[in-house]
């Protein structure tokens, strides 16, 4: 009589593919939240009125978010979201922090700024404002502008999401585990 002992490992072998699945889960789930963070700062973008022509949207501001990964090895090491970042646009990268948090600024007045404003004002049907500017004799103007908090509130909002539900221990090892089975929506 033969004596067979049998051991099944493939539970342990499914474990160790999910394991060595992790560093592309961490940068599936990283890709994931920077990509829905910058679609959450486009949309609050989008929703602030042009200061400086009633009724109408800016869209250089709405189309300067983007975000980068640098990775190392297999992993990521960081992650950058901001304006002029990635493919964001980098027209609107040096207003943004500006119309985020407010401030004053000091424009100069030239024949272009003078011939927009009187443009502006024939435009508005002759808004006041836009002819004081155009007659202007100052060099320079002061701008003050109310901070509007268009990227930081999103910012505070998704930032603790990234621990919370995105890099999680339990997060990270479904979707390797999904990877590791060949899942293509892991």
């Amino acid at each position: 009589m033969s004596t067979a002992v049998q051991v099944d490992i493939s539970g342990a072998l499914r474990k160790n593919a999910a394991l060595l699945a992790m560093p592309r889960a961490v940068n599936r789930l990283t890709t994931d939240w920077a990509a829905k963070t910058v679609e959450d700062l486009k949309r609050s973008a989008r929703t602030m009125k042009s200061s400086y022509m009633p009724g109408r949207k800016s869209g250089a501001l709405m189309k300067s978010p983007g975000f980068t990964i640098d990775k190392s090895g297999d992993g990521v090491s960081r992650v950058t979201i901001g304006t002029g970042v990635g493919s964001g646009g980098k027209m609107a990268e040096k207003y943004a922090k500006i119309q985020d948090v407010g401030g004053v600024t000091h424009p100069r007045v030239t024949a272009k700024m003078r011939k927009w404003a009187w443009f502006m004002y024939y435009k508005t049907r002759k808004d006041p404002r836009y002819k004081a500017i155009a007659l202007t004799k100052k060099d320079v103007l002061t701008v003050r502008i109310p901070p509007s908090r268009w990227f930081s509130d999103v910012w505070d909002a998704r930032l603790p999401l990234l621990h919370q539900r995105y890099l999680n221990e339990t997060e990270i090892l479904r979707v390797a585990e999904r990877m590791a089975q060949g899942g293509k929506n892991a």
